[in-house]
Formats: structure tokens, sequence, C-alpha cells
């Protein structure tokens, strides 16, 4: 391989893995050009049509165009029915499923998607924009040669996928996997599992503090805050940022599940309310006790009174006349607000417009400001103003919007973001399944190896007949499809290292489980050596309290 080629790698992780690799193999010398498919796509694209006029949208811009077909169809639309519908549209370019073929099946359901699949390519035609699904049949009608490209770390190649690389010529890279077997291990509770593991990982890392270790969870998701929950403890970690802890969990989550965010969507639907005298006591409350906000510190105690004076109302919504007699103990928030009641209310505007509105808001309310970012924020903040300016792209497919939906776009844009904060260079990593397959570490465990997690659960695509799903191979549609799936996986993940151990638990909270079919467990249940103890209670003699100076209670 050399540094003319293409390597397209399963996905992002690996793509990373990859350089990484390289440059310990190869030192200085110039790296092969790395992407993930859908990279490969967009640069393959661009490289073959270096002057086209058509635009390529972004997957959320995707999701707005495909949300308006909906609509303009007759259906409303929450974010749950928006997202499916989104995974089946992806499943049907992947599979190679035409909407002619859907209308066919004579399904409800089907001819839905089929209907909204070509109102949507409709629209794409109008405002002469692509999506990242329309790349593959481009490239396929192409009039050019395109070098050959090396693929790895794929386990099963969509439809899609082997019609253009069999076009173009591939070459596939495989690690060799020699393991067939793994140590396997039972614990009594989930806690006992990742408790053992945290031990273990610590152990191994004070021995041997050259090994990369990882930690696979299947469900990292859902077991993220009891994973660092002990894992901070076991490595004494609770106090830690997350750059500098002593592992590193790799799960970004969305950007508004951070309360900067939150707050930061709060800020901004306030503005909004005080400028048409429409007030939320939920979103005054939020916003007021903010510690983003100017002077939050300095007022703090004040704050707190007026969030109980606006409570005492006990109205879900107020009038700006109503707390003009209660901020005279918070002269510097009475001084925000005016400065926000005295810029104008605007009707309907164009996103990109309101882009510069909501950060007129932020500068107003001093957001930000009032102390030291930590370095997570300060990233978080840095992510925000990156991901804000999608609202430009929005202006460009959508008219003109009052401020309430253009604050509800920017939060569904936000909503769409991962975003992890820097970790500390550590040899310790969790991680979930499938990024990890494909990669190789010194010592490696996998946990919740349950009979939940291989095999997977049989799941058709709500929209796509079952025939039509199992015929053009969607994941999991068929349990032919779901062995094959289940022993791929836990093949690659055996082998992500020669020392591999597998382990589940019988009890998760209060629901029992039981191992994979996939592997054999001895049946002895493990009991980790060192169990949480509570501290020792100091006991102080404390019987003379200070004389109550106002005995009226209200």
């Amino acid at each position: 391989i050399s540094a003319k080629d293409h390597v397209i790698l399963a996905n992002n992780r690996q793509v990373l893995a990859f350089k990484k690799t390289w440059g310990i193999q190869h030192g200085a010398s110039a790296l092969p050009q790395t992407f993930s498919w859908k990279q490969y796509l967009q640069h393959t694209w661009r490289e073959i049509n270096p002057n086209s006029s058509k635009r390529l949208i972004s997957a959320v811009e995707s999701r707005t165009l495909i949300a308006q077909s909906m609509v303009r169809l007759g259906q409303v639309v929450d974010t749950r029915l928006l997202d499916e519908v989104v995974k089946n549209i992806d499943y049907c370019y992947a599979h190679l499923i035409s909407p002619s073929e859907l209308l066919d099946s004579h399904h409800q359901s089907s001819d839905l998607l089929s209907a909204w699949i070509l109102d949507y390519q409709q629209i794409k035609l109008e405002l002469d924009v692509l999506d990242v699904n329309d790349l593959s049949k481009l490239i396929l009608n192409r009039d050019c040669e395109i070098n050959q490209p090396y693929l790895y770390g794929f386990k099963t190649l969509t439809p899609e996928q082997s019609l253009l690389l069999t076009n173009i010529g591939h070459q596939i890279l495989s690690a060799q996997q020699p393991n067939t077997h793994s140590n396997n291990q039972i614990f009594n509770t989930t806690q006992d599992e990742i408790y053992h593991v945290a031990n273990w990982a610590k152990d191994l890392h004070r021995k041997h503090p050259e090994k990369h270790i990882a930690i696979v969870s299947p469900q990292l998701n859902n077991e993220h805050h009891q994973i660092k929950s002990i894992f901070d403890q076991v490595f004494d970690d609770v106090l830690v940022g997350t750059g500098q802890k002593s592992y590193n969990i790799s799960l970004g989550l969305p950007m508004t599940d951070y309360p900067l965010v939150r707050h930061l969507l709060s800020v901004l639907q306030l503005s909004e309310q005080l400028q048409n005298n429409h007030i939320s006591t939920k979103t005054f409350n939020a916003t007021i006790t903010s510690p983003y906000i100017a002077h939050a510190q300095t007022e703090q105690s004040s704050r707190a009174l007026l969030v109980n004076q606006v409570l005492s109302w006990s109205q879900t919504h107020f009038k700006l006349n109503q707390l003009d007699a209660h901020l005279a103990n918070t002269p510097l928030l009475k001084k925000l607000i005016d400065n926000i009641v005295l810029q104008t209310a605007s009707g309907q505007k164009k996103h990109d417009q309101w882009l510069l509105n909501f950060n007129t808001h932020l500068q107003a309310w001093g957001f930000a400001t009032d102390r030291t970012l930590s370095s997570v924020e300060y990233q978080l903040f840095n992510k925000y103003q990156q991901t804000s300016l999608g609202l430009n792209q929005l202006a460009q497919i959508t008219g003109k919007v009052g401020a309430p939906q253009a604050i509800h776009d920017l939060q569904i844009w936000l909503s769409q973001v991962i975003f992890q904060a820097q970790s500390a260079k550590t040899p310790i990593q969790i991680l979930g399944s499938l990024e990890a397959e494909g990669l190789y570490f010194d010592e490696a465990w996998i946990i919740g190896m349950t009979d939940g997690f291989l095999p997977a659960a049989l799941n058709s695509p709500r929209f796509i007949p079952n025939n039509i799903a199992s015929q053009h191979q969607i994941p999991h549609s068929n349990f032919e499809l779901i062995t094959k799936d289940a022993q791929d996986t836990l093949n690659n993940l055996i082998n992500l290292s020669d020392q591999v151990t597998c382990s589940y638990a019988k009890n998760h909270f209060e629901s029992g489980q039981h191992g994979s079919p996939l592997l054999s467990f001895n049946h002895e249940i493990k009991t980790p050596e060192h169990q949480f103890e509570p501290a020792t209670l100091e006991t102080i003699d404390d019987n003379q309290a200070v004389p109550l100076a106002d005995t009226q209670v209200s």
C-alpha cells in the first residue's frame, strides 16, 4: 500500500487506528488516503465532478427535507417517527429497494414510505441538491477511471457497496483471527461484574503500564453511568475532570444532553418570551438561576429568592408587569432583562438571520462569561459555535420562520450532533461493540455477553415488508442473517487480543439474564475480592444550637 492508494474502513474509529498503526510502522512516510464509507463516497464524487453545480447537503438538512415531504403529504411528524423513516429510507438505498417495489407490495406503510421517498427526490431536484445516498449511483455512471480501493473491517457489504465495489474493483485487507475460544466468567450482578473488571484493568495497568487494554460493553449507552461511577471509585477519579481520567469511555452524547447547551437554549427561549411578553415560569426560573449568564455568582441568593416568588404565583405563564416590582433585589438581572426587552421583537426571518439574533441575545446575557469554563465546557461551547452555523444551510432549503420555530430547529440540529470531550492519553479504553470490532489490543475483556446481545433479536424495518427486507438482506430481518452476523461479531470480539475474557451477570438490577448460547460458561459464579465498604462515621456532640433570632415562620 502506498500514499497514492485509497483505504476504506468500516468506521471512524478504525480510520484513526489505521493512521496510528501506519505511523508506528512507517514513521514519517506519507499516509494512504483513508476514509469511512460515506467519506469515500463524498471524496470520490468530488474528484469525478469537481465543477458540479449541485450542493451536497448534510444529514440534518436531509432530515429536514424528508420531514417537509411528510408534512406536505398530510403526515403529522414527531422525532421518533422521523428517525424511523430516515432509517428506512437509508435501508432502501443501501439495499437497492426501489419505491416501485414498495408500492407493489400493497402494504399501507410501504405505500406511505414510497410516496415520501418520491416527494423527497422531487424536492432535491427542485433545489438542485444531493444527499450522500445519491452518490453511489452517480459514481457508477461516471465516465472516468477510479483507483481500486482497499477494504478493511467490513463484516458484510450491503448490496449497494457490493455493486459499486464490483464495478470499481477492490482488494480486501483482512486481519488474522486465530482465536476460536475465550475465557468465560459469570458474576452474580452487573455491579460485581463491572467492579471486578475495573480492578482487573487497574492491576494490569499498574503491572504493565505500556499495555493497551480494552473493556467492551455492548450496552454502553445504557450502562454508561454505572460503568463511569464504578470505574471512578476504583481508580479514585470521582473528582477528576474528563480530560484527566485514568481511563477513557469512548461514548459521545447528543449535544442537547449537556447542561451548557440546555441552558443556552433556555436563554434563547426566554429572550423570545420576554420580547413577546408571554413568559414561561419554567423557562424563566431555569434561566435566571443558570450559572452561565452574567453575574450569576454575585446575585445567586437573590435570584433564588426571586424563583420562589415567581413559583408562589402558581402560574404557568406571566407578564412582565408582574415581575417589575420584584426585581429590586436583583438589579443586575433587571438590567439584563431590560436589554433584551429593548431589542425589537422580530416576526418572520430566514434561519441565517435568526442565527445573528441568537448570537446577539447570548452576548446580551453575557453567556459563558461569569466564570472560567471547565475544559469540557470550553470544548462544548466551541462545538456549539461551529454546529450552529448549520442554520445558514437550513436557510437555503427553507422559507422564513418565527423565533420559536428557529429555536426548535436549532435544538433539533444540535440533537443530531454527537459530542465527546477530548480525553486523556490513557491505554485503558472502554468502548462499544461496533467500534471495537476490527481493532487490536494487548488485553481485552467483553462484559454483558448475554443472549440479549448475541444473537441479536429479529428486527424488521417498520415501513418495509418482511419478505422484501429478508430478500434484500437488511440486517436482523431473518434468522439466517442473524446467525451469520452473531458468529462474525463473536469472531471479531474474541480476536480483539490474544487474551480475551468474556463475562455476563446473572442479574441486572431486577432482571435475570442468561449467557449467550454462542459461548460456553462453566456456571461458577465469580465474586469480586473487594466490595465497597462505607466510610467510618465520626460522632460529633452538637447539642448547643445558636438561639433563633426570629421565631415567626411563614
